[in-house]
């Protein structure tokens, strides 16, 4: 053993983490190297030890480069079609995808808004038009159908579920797509090109699946319906 490597990295060589023999006549008192007064004076000298040439520089030059955009926590949303626009709704709000069921209107009620009540697993709940919301206009087959053509389902009509602090709403879709994940850089800006009112309801569009998709705004979705049943 040489008074270097003591001095050095002993615990490297004949302490506990080395592997040379005769081992450290220190360790019968010391039982690890850290209660070692060798290796406590090596951590100071290495914590005291001046700068290594150009560290500040290089650090500076670190902290002065465009920090880079990590890539953000994947959004999950449902994907359906209304006449002929694709919209998306966030899939934390969808309660359940059903089959097309009897609408019932309610006595009275001439509000664009409410289509009726639809029973939907023995509750009935309020069906509502998100069409009417966000002023679309009727797909070019809706407008070549017949007053009794439009009242009959396709094997392509859902309905969908959806719910924010225990209230639940349900709205027809033409079709159901399925779910799509994207993260915020996919996003891209509402174009001008878009209706105001839906405009003000889309909070960004995404293209997937040769698609251009409107993704709802849910919380002033939620807030129109909110305030209007309220």
């Amino acid at each position: 053993m040489t008074e270097e490597i003591i001095q050095e990295d002993c615990w490297n060589h004949i302490g506990v983490w080395g592997q040379e023999t005769p081992r450290c006549e220190k360790l019968t008192e010391a039982v690890h190297c850290r209660n070692c007064s060798v290796f406590s004076s090596a951590s100071q000298k290495m914590l005291n030890r001046e700068l290594p040439q150009n560290y500040q520089d290089d650090w500076a030059e670190v902290y002065s480069n465009e920090k880079q955009i990590k890539e953000t926590e994947k959004m999950s949303v449902l994907v359906f079609r209304l006449g002929d626009e694709w919209l998306a709704l966030q899939t934390k709000l969808i309660n359940e995808v059903a089959e097309m069921a009897p609408i019932h209107r309610v006595p009275h009620q001439n509000s664009h808004l409410i289509r009726g009540l639809v029973n939907i697993r023995g509750e009935l709940k309020i069906c509502i038009s998100i069409g009417s919301i966000l002023c679309l206009e009727r797909s070019k087959k809706q407008k070549e159908q017949t007053p009794k053509e439009t009242y009959e389902k396709t094997s392509y009509d859902r309905m969908i579920v959806v719910s924010q602090n225990e209230n639940d709403f349900v709205f027809p879709v033409s079709e159901v797509i399925g779910i799509h994940r994207f993260s915020q850089t996919d996003v891209q800006n509402v174009p001008t090109t878009v209706s105001k009112s839906k405009a003000t309801y889309t909070s960004g569009i995404i293209h997937w699946d040769s698609k251009n998709i409107a993704c709802l705004d849910h919380e002033l979705l939620f807030y129109f319906l909110n305030r209007s049943f309220s």
